[in-house]
């Protein structure tokens, strides 16, 4: 509104290109001191959990592994939420993505969040797999883009 920030996309065209800039800009190795270091407060069950978590999240990769454009994160304050802002935050993100000529797009979600599953479907998303990590079941959606431009 007009007061505050309610909600955002992210959304990124090329998630390879996205991690390969994090690597070599060396944002894991501050990461990875400040962890060693004990900034985090991590202990070592915490580091195994965050490394079942990781494994999984690769496995369900394996499900869309050619998907390269990616919603990655969706939010609406609680408040304003019930309001249509979450559904036109999507189709911007999403929007963004085929303007960019990207032809299929990968999402994940909670199982149980069926409201956000109602906008992902009606914007022709389709579940092709889960995996689980520390904190529950994701479900992978992906959506085909149909371009009219190019002979099929």
């Amino acid at each position: 509104d007009e007061r505050q920030v309610v909600g955002y996309v992210l959304s990124s065209p090329d998630i390879r290109r996205l991690r390969r800039r994090a690597f070599w800009q060396g944002g894991w190795l501050r990461l990875l001191w400040r962890a060693l270091t004990g900034a985090y407060s991590l202990t070592w069950g915490t580091l195994g959990v965050i490394r079942r978590d990781k494994l999984s999240f690769l496995r369900g990769c394996k499900v869309a592994a050619q998907v390269h454009a990616r919603v990655l994160s969706l939010a609406v304050l609680p408040d304003h939420q019930g309001q249509g802002i979450g559904r036109w935050l999507f189709e911007a993100g999403v929007q963004r993505l085929e303007a960019h000529g990207c032809e299929r797009i990968r999402l994940e979600v909670r199982p149980d969040t069926a409201p956000a599953r109602r906008i992902y479907e009606a914007s022709g998303f389709e579940a092709c797999g889960t995996y689980s990590d520390s904190q529950g079941a994701w479900l992978i959606m992906v959506k085909e883009v149909l371009d009219t431009a190019k002979p099929r």
